[in-house]
């Protein structure tokens, strides 16, 4: 039996959510193929992109996620009657990616985003769920290069049961990144301080890291991270869950590689520096530029 967490979501027809990681991004046109030591593609306007659409499609309503998820707590019936099975545009802040398990579906992923937030109870919190192809997602380096805190339109059809579910979802527009572009250097000395810390309080990072030692075997693992000159701390990489595209890009490096990921920092208590669910970046989002290394 899986026990139910704040982690673990349930849906319909015995599907259970799983938190993880979002895959990597893949060489598009105006990319290069990667190579070891080889820096990703960088795009050059931080602008708000509206997707083309691929079909004209009537769109029945258009409304925040945080709207469409306080109208379900409110009243399920009511919002189940509503907008079960319409097509819906829905706007919110990117908060993860959620890989779906179930008949049939090895090859889906959620993109969740931030919805209804009980401020006396964590537990009645409400997000929105978007459902997209392993295969979407896969050729949209734009979504693939999604960091918390976002803003994202999507459009889907809700589910006629759990409303804020939407299936058959596709991207609309996508804001500036939030990521923040940094190094393990400003990371490690950020995290000495209490004001550094709420730098990277809920953000991802955008950092180049150069990784050594044993390559891990499975999603179990973790790459060993070159520290910063001067540093007397370890770092560490763990593998992302989430498919095998994301896993196994990051299994596919090799030790003295220097590649850039997107990633979420762990504990900042530990005595070692750990980022995880990490994300293969190989075009740099727009608006966001490396800062320069140090030699």
């Amino acid at each position: 039996m899986i026990p139910f967490t704040s982690r673990t979501r349930w849906l319909p027809f015995g599907l259970v959510l799983v938190a993880g990681c979002s895959p990597p991004p893949i060489p598009t046109s105006n990319s290069t193929n990667p190579q070891s030591n080889q820096s990703p593609t960088t795009t050059e306007k931080p602008a708000l992109v509206e997707q083309q659409p691929t079909a004209s499609v009537s769109v029945d309503f258009h409304m925040t996620a945080e709207q469409l998820a306080g109208e379900y707590v409110k009243n399920k019936d009511a919002a189940r009657d509503k907008y079960g099975e319409k097509i819906i545009e829905i706007t919110g802040e990117f908060e993860h990616f959620f890989k779906l398990f179930g008949p049939g579906e090895n090859g889906r992923t959620s993109l969740v985003l931030k919805g209804y937030k009980n401020q006396q109870n964590a537990l009645m919190n409400e997000s929105i769920f978007c459902e997209f192809t392993d295969e979407q997602i896969k050729n949209d380096p734009q979504i693939q290069s999604l960091s918390r805190g976002q803003v994202v339109t999507l459009r889907g059809k809700a589910h006629d049961f759990t409303i804020t579910s939407l299936n058959h979802c596709q991207p609309v527009k996508v804001g500036p990144s939030t990521a923040i572009p940094t190094t393990l250097a400003e990371i490690e000395s950020a995290l000495s301080k209490e004001e550094g810390k709420k730098r990277f309080e809920g953000k991802d990072v955008l950092v180049r890291v150069q990784l050594q030692g044993e390559k891990p075997k499975n999603v179990n693992g973790s790459w060993s991270l070159v520290a910063p000159e001067g540093s007397e701390k370890r770092f560490f990489m763990n593998m992302p869950f989430i498919n095998n595209a994301c896993l196994k890009s990051l299994l596919e490096q090799n030790s003295g590689d220097t590649i850039v990921v997107l990633a979420q920092l762990m504990d900042p208590e530990r005595a070692a520096i750990t980022i995880k669910e990490a994300r293969l970046v190989k075009v740099i989002p727009a608006g966001l530029k490396l800062p320069d290394e140090k030699k």
